[in-house]
């Protein structure tokens, strides 16, 4: 059933630019000055017990006509480590998203992003978008024959994964996929739901030990009017993250506040809302330390994020040397610290509380996280 097309094996995205490379640059922000930014504001939140090295590897499999691009983030952890199962959003490669997915890899969970060739880059060259009829093509993404392929690549991918556990083939005999947790951003998160328990009688849903979600951007209408009536069918804990200024990037929605039915429509119990005052869709994208400027010419993290290093990989720190000082300062302004921070570090301690069940995740979200997001967000929980 599965081919492997290509397999890359590397060291880690790296999680640091080298500050010296950009010191030259004597305008606009710098990646470094970002970064930091950042590393301070994340610091005087919840911590993992401990910051973990890990590897990246990525392949492309094919699933009956079409292919499928994986991402991985392992951590270097001496016990198999719990799977984040993380989906993108339309028109974004598997490798979307380094800014969360690097953060929990950090905090010593396996992040196994999963986006079919067609709804990655390759849907913005289909004939509905080079036409400019992005709803058409958004509309068509989110409908149910769209969803049911999402639902039966899942489905496969996962299968392929446990299969390859068992086998204790590498990389995978590193990976626990006892239990997973659902990450899914914008129509990533339509699947997540419904694999969740908000399907419907006419879909196909594989079994998948779902334990909770992480939904960025959380889609309403999901290609179906009744999906709203079906998410109070969730039961496992959720973090729900939005911001007052989550637009859709294809035009389906005609308000970002739409975008909190879904947490209005979940059942109350270990349910958590994050909304970013004055944040956009971008920054929930997680691809970028900054907001495109001008130019469009911009250092990013998701930019690092196809670089490889030597078989076996290296550690965040141990690639700081890997050569990608050429990389220009950005033109854009830096996305405000405290809200990356507060997705990066709001969504590892919800993992913690969920799958590691660490006591001190639980009481840092119950008793801290509001007062800690107060100044630039809200959370909210139920």
């Amino acid at each position: 059933m599965w081919r492997t097309l290509r397999r890359r094996f590397a060291g880690p995205v790296l999680a640091l630019l080298l500050a010296s490379a950009l010191a030259s640059c004597k305008s606009g922000p710098t990646v470094s000055s970002a970064e930091s930014d950042l590393a301070q504001a994340a610091a005087s939140g919840y911590r993992p017990e401990q910051a973990q090295a890990f590897d990246t590897w990525s392949d492309t499999w094919t699933y009956q006509e079409g292919g499928i691009d994986l991402a991985l983030l392992l951590p270097r952890s001496a016990a198999p480590a719990p799977l984040v199962l993380y989906l993108p959003e339309l028109g974004q490669p598997a490798r979307s998203a380094t800014l969360w997915r690097e953060a929990w890899a950090r905090a010593g969970y396996a992040v196994l992003s999963v986006q079919p060739e067609a709804a990655g880059p390759a849907v913005l060259s289909s004939a509905p978008a080079r036409g400019g009829d992005f709803r058409t093509l958004a509309r068509e993404a989110s409908g149910r024959r769209s969803l049911q392929r999402r639902l039966d690549v899942l489905g496969s991918v996962y299968a392929g994964v446990r299969r390859r556990a068992a086998a204790g083939t590498m990389p995978f005999a590193r990976i626990d996929p006892a239990t997973i947790v659902l990450a899914g951003c914008d129509l990533g998160s339509q699947a997540a739901l419904v694999l969740a328990g908000a399907g419907a009688p006419e879909l196909n849903v594989p079994e998948l030990p779902v334990q909770a979600l992480i939904l960025l951007s959380p889609r309403p209408d999901a290609g179906a009017a009744a999906l709203l009536t079906r998410i109070a069918a969730v039961r496992v804990p959720v973090l729900a993250a939005t911001a007052s200024a989550d637009a859709d990037p294809f035009g389906l929605l005609s308000d970002p506040e739409e975008r909190r039915g879904v947490w209005e429509a979940l059942s109350p119990g270990a349910k958590y809302q994050l909304v970013l005052l004055g944040g956009s869709h971008a920054l929930l994208g997680g691809n970028s330390l900054f907001e495109v400027g001008a130019t469009g010419e911009l250092s990013t993290s998701a930019s690092r994020s196809g670089r490889h290093g030597p078989r076996g990989g290296a550690s965040g720190a141990d690639s700081a040397a890997t050569g990608l000082g050429a990389q220009r300062a950005p033109t854009g302004r830096p996305f405000d610290s405290r809200q990356l921070a507060a997705v990066q570090v709001l969504s590892t301690a919800f993992l913690d509380a969920t799958v590691a069940r660490r006591p001190a995740a639980q009481s840092w979200l119950e008793r801290d996280a509001p007062g800690w997001v107060q100044t630039q967000s809200r959370l909210v929980s139920k």
